[in-house]
């Protein structure tokens, strides 16, 4: 808008420093010399220009102004000055011609079919032969006012619901003197929707869902690809809050969706901030919460802790960057025995050191390593320093490896070549986690055979804590069952456990797998299981982890 102010600026002025407007005072000896030198004026520019005389009647105007106004020049003389304005801006005109302000200004005017179209405004009242005009000039903004509010409209709604979003969201919530709480519903598990209908169907499912809200008579906003706010600015008791996100879940899980005239329906997650700061980072906060528990929604409380959950959680995200940098990813062993309790291989766990020299277990930070995409980067470390350790030993060990690092074309090339250096294929072994649930086998199967064929072996890990495939592991071609430690260190208390136990090891043994029982942590747990049929046994009853190899 400056630029347009400007514009009217040096407009104006520039027919003052031409020389047109010189001498204002000296005689002219008749009408027709007047109206020669007002036309010389207004036609010395493309811009709107009108000229009125003392009684505000239009005497003069220009092309550009005729055609803003949708007139022919002709048309325009003899009009009074306010035929021009619209209704709503003449008393701002009248108080700027009143006041003598000179600068640019906006208002509404009015086009010869009715039109009402924004303008800037500049006038300024000249004497000729005594007798005092006013020339005023104009620029339709028009125009700009509406790529303004195309910007504006980008900026601030949804495209495809029209509602408006979380930039809007916010600004409002500043102009806001009663701002009271605020609730956001979620679509769970929206994304899998697009995966199995397609995104037309999808966005189907978002706009239904934003009549929806707009039908409570609510002003939401969608502020995220699967998510929608409402706030309120009146009170609302906590009681009400609850029954009024009920009301909205139950209503949206009953309702039918339709893809390709099959119904479905959806589940809805919400979370809620009644009278705090920060409402929105809360009921953000909440509606994480209740996904995470797997609940209809969840109301922010200050005893749920939950931003102290975060804290520690980016605190984690920050020791393990500098963990990274700094050598501070460490490689435990832990020896796997056999029946004679000798040691015939090592599994590779991670530790991680942090600044002070506390050791933390995986528990602590692969989690959070795995949100926040650093683990690939923690096994990279562990794969240099185990094959790197074992490169000059005469023993076998084993990697855990998850199926985020085997879906990971970088890190698969990486580990290949780090064997390939090392010489370690016909030593190493690599542990895949079956509780992580094997989506692509295709993937999968591609890294075993890559890895067999540098002679490395290849374990299903905790087998028994998942949905336990078997029919899939015929096509992997394992070379070792691990059992899950939760069966193992019950297996002398559970008679179930060990009906599991004694399968897995029929059917390893049928396939020609070999079998390691994980969590052996003392004799009776051994006692039990030592005569089951079982190869290899690893837990504290026979050796703990140790940042050195321990030889045996």
């Amino acid at each position: 808008m400056e630029h347009f102010e400007y514009k009217l600026d040096k407009m104006l002025q520039s027919l003052l420093d031409s020389g047109i407007i010189n001498n204002l005072n000296n005689s002219f000896n008749s009408e027709e010399q007047i109206i020669n030198f007002l036309d010389q004026i207004i036609n010395s520019t493309i811009e709107g220009l009108i000229v009125f005389d003392e009684n505000k009647k239009c005497i003069r105007a220009n092309k550009s102004a005729s055609y803003i106004f949708g007139y022919t020049p002709e048309e325009m003389i003899g009009k009074f000055a306010f035929e021009f304005v619209a209704d709503d801006s003449k008393e701002l005109v009248k108080n700027r011609i009143k006041i003598k302000d000179q600068s640019p200004y906006e208002a509404y005017m009015v086009k010869k079919d009715g039109t009402k179209f924004p303008a800037m405004l500049r006038g300024r009242d000249i004497l000729i032969n005594g007798k005092k005009i006013r020339i005023s000039a104009i620029i339709d903004l028009s125009e700009l006012k509406a790529k303004e509010e195309e910007i504006y409209t980008i900026a601030y709604y949804d495209k495809l619901t029209g509602l408006p979003n979380r930039q809007k969201m916010i600004s409002d919530m500043n102009k806001m003197d009663r701002l009271h709480s605020c609730v956001i519903f979620n679509i769970d598990k929206f994304g899998q929707i697009n995966d199995l209908f397609g995104s037309a169907i999808g966005d189907k499912l978002l706009i239904k869902f934003a009549e929806e809200l707009k039908n409570e008579n609510t002003h939401p906003y969608r502020i995220g690809g699967d998510e929608f706010a409402i706030l309120f600015d009146s009170s609302i008791t906590y009681k009400d809050l609850k029954l009024f996100i009920e009301k909205i879940i139950d209503k949206i899980e009953k309702m039918e969706f339709l893809a390709d005239n099959e119904p479905f329906h959806i589940h809805i997650r919400a979370g809620a901030a009644i009278n705090k700061h920060k409402l929105l980072t809360h009921a953000d906060i909440a509606v994480r919460e209740a996904k995470r528990k797997k609940i209809p929604y969840q109301i922010y409380d200050e005893s749920l802790k939950i931003e102290e959950k975060y804290k520690k959680n980016l605190e984690m995200t920050v020791a393990i960057h500098k963990a990274l940098q700094n050598n501070g990813i460490l490689c435990y062993y832990q020896p796997i025995f056999n029946k004679d309790g000798e040691i015939v291989k090592y599994e590779v766990l991670v530790r991680m050191r942090d600044e002070k020299g506390n050791i933390i277990l995986p528990g602590e930070f692969l989690p959070i390593a795995k949100t926040t995409k650093l683990y690939t980067q923690i096994t990279r470390q562990v794969v240099r320093c185990a094959c790197n350790s074992f490169a000059s030993i005469d023993k076998s060990f084993n990697i855990n490896i998850s199926i985020d690092d085997i879906n990971n074309p970088e890190l698969v090339e990486y580990i290949i070549n780090t064997i390939k250096k090392t010489g370690t294929g016909e030593k190493i072994g690599f542990e895949i986690l079956e509780t992580e649930g094997i989506e692509n086998y295709d993937i999968v199967k591609k890294f075993i055979d890559k890895v067999k064929a540098l002679g490395a072996t290849v374990a299903i890990d905790d087998f028994g804590s998942g949905y336990s495939n078997f029919k899939h592991i015929f096509s992997l071609n394992i070379d070792c069952i691990k059992l899950d430690g939760s069966l193992i260190k019950e297996v002398y208390k559970q008679k179930k456990n060990l009906i599991v136990v004694e399968t897995i090891i029929n059917f390893a043994s049928k396939i020609g797998a070999k079998t390691v029982a994980e969590f052996v942590c003392c004799k009776e747990v051994f006692d039990a299981i030592k005569n089951l049929g079982i190869d290899y046994f690893q837990g504290f009853y026979f050796g703990k982890p140790s940042p050195e190899i321990v030889k045996g």
